[in-house]
């Protein structure tokens, strides 16, 4: 059985200074082994660009919106779609910068009782929001929106003036959102959250539009996974979903992945504490998936419990790991600052 490991956050493009430096602290005896007598090739290291060619998905722009949709909804979307999610945007000096979505605690009274107002108070023919999950929000419009969008993990802690739409549509889209922002500011969810010290809910970050893809793959026997677009083109394509156990070993005895099985599993990513600089914060989630993924699968290996690990640390390459790589003695360990 070939296991895919996805760890996205591990040496991410976006962190990788910060995280070179925190290795420099962390126990990577294991990790080192592993990948220096793993062969490796070229993938996409974007973690969803990274999903979409496991699946043979090979839309572009990617229609994240549908997928997370059927994951949040559990309903197809026979229209187009496109992500409007709630976010906290804060004036610092010269620019506005978009806040950790983990920071901005909504409940799903409030997600509800703002979406209805906005429906409401500024809805138009042709679109209508729904909030299936309290942190992400969805359009559904009757016809395309011709503009090209970024994803919000692309502009934290940055400038959010040079991740604004463009295109056609992006001008009528960020009047519409002006609106919104203007609604949002004067609403009683937000008057309650200021009275209790929660930052306000103060605009819609509109990104991942597009219509729902036919995916015909059933390359995966499991699928094990909790972020929303995982789900996604699981349900999309047919494929076993389980939620993300929280050791290789519970995955192991989950589900079976012996003989020519593949098997996937998406971890949850760290990268907005990285963006942030918050070391400490992905400092404990690596000690974390060191201890629970990544020194277990030498042994799992040599038990036969597993016979390849395909191994995506978010550098843009995959390692592939097994039992005769393992042989390779001759393969001396070299330190992570030399492996990437």
């Amino acid at each position: 059985m070939a296991l895919h490991l996805i760890v996205s956050s591990l040496f991410g493009a976006m962190a990788a200074k910060q995280t070179r430096y925190a290795l420099e602290h962390c126990e990577t005896y294991r990790l080192e082994h592993v990948l220096s007598r793993a062969k490796y090739n070229a993938v996409a290291d974007r973690q969803d660009y990274l999903l979409a060619l496991l699946f043979d998905l090979h839309e572009e722009p990617l229609p994240v919106a549908p997928l997370t949709w059927l994951a949040d909804s559990g309903r197809f979307a026979d229209h187009y779609c496109l992500r409007a999610d709630p976010v906290h945007l804060k004036a610092d000096r010269d620019r506005v910068v978009l806040c950790r979505s983990h920071d901005l605690v909504i409940t799903n009274d409030e997600a509800q009782a703002m979406v209805a107002d906005i429906n409401a108070q500024l809805g138009e023919p042709g679109w209508r929001l729904e909030a299936p999950c309290a942190h992400r929000w969805y359009l559904h419009l009757d016809r395309p929106a011709e503009m090209n969008t970024h994803a919000p993990d692309l502009a934290l802690a940055q400038d959010c003036f040079h991740f604004q739409p463009s295109g056609p549509d992006a001008a009528d889209w960020r009047r519409r959102i002006n609106e919104i922002q203007m609604l949002m500011h004067g609403s009683a969810v937000n008057a309650v959250r200021r009275e209790n010290g929660f930052e306000d809910i103060n605009s819609l970050w509109l990104w991942g539009g597009g219509m729902m893809p036919t995916l015909k793959s059933r390359r995966w026997h499991s699928v094990m996974a909790r972020d929303p677009l995982t789900k996604g083109l699981a349900l999309a394509s047919s494929n076993p979903l389980f939620d993300l156990p929280a050791t290789l070993e519970a995955c192991l005895e989950l589900v079976d992945l012996t003989g020519q099985k593949q098997g996937l599993v998406v971890l949850e990513p760290c990268d907005e504490s990285l963006a942030f600089g918050d070391i400490n914060a992905w400092y404990d989630w690596y000690v974390s998936v060191n201890r629970n993924w990544i020194e277990p699968l030498a042994q799992a290996l040599k038990e036969r419990r597993l016979d390849t690990v395909h191994l995506y640390p978010g550098n843009g390459r995959c390692y592939t790991l097994d039992r005769q790589a393992l042989r390779r003695w001759w393969r001396r360990r070299r330190t992570l600052a030399r492996i990437l």
